[in-house]
């Protein structure tokens, strides 16, 4: 493995990280805005796991929707970025000409087509980390948020 693809590798998993941490972050912060729809919940009668389950099926939902929009509008982009064609000056190290030569107007410029895509299995995992992640996030804001006594939760509003 060369060292760029160990740089992109680093540089990819550090955004990922990045990016699951922003996605639970905002997943915590929206259930607590919650905070009341689930004492409400609560003093009709709904149990915690109830709470709990709907609260990760609604986040498994919305992730899961979201995620595949994201994968559809990557694939948007890479269909319009990958077939750009790029003219590229070749340096004298792979010129077919030899760089010696008297002539100086060899044209050393060559098209190329970058191939951009994205691996099924990437895409995969990655809509699959981001539903686990945001899952996740969603079950533990949930038993942080519904208590047993929901009372107080209302009287604080």
């Amino acid at each position: 493995m060369f060292l760029s693809d160990q740089m992109s590798l680093i540089f990819t998993a550090v955004v990922a990280l990045l990016a699951l941490a922003l996605l639970a972050r905002s997943t915590a912060t929206a259930i607590g805005e919650r905070r009341r729809d689930l004492a409400i919940l609560q003093a009709v009668g709904w149990t915690r796991p109830r709470i709990i389950s709907q609260l990760s099926l609604e986040t498994a939902v919305l992730s899961g929707v979201g995620g595949l929009l994201g994968l559809l509008l990557a694939w948007i982009g890479i269909s319009v970025i990958g077939n750009v064609e790029l003219a590229m000056e070749l340096s004298w190290e792979i010129s077919p000409s030899p760089h010696f030569l008297p002539e100086t107007d060899i044209d050393r410029t060559r098209m190329l087509v970058a191939p951009i895509q994205i691996p099924l299995f990437t895409a995969g995992l990655a809509l699959t980390l981001g539903v686990i992640a945001a899952v996740t996030s969603a079950i533990l804001a949930g038993l942080k948020m519904v208590r047993p006594n929901p009372w107080r939760w209302l009287a604080e509003e």
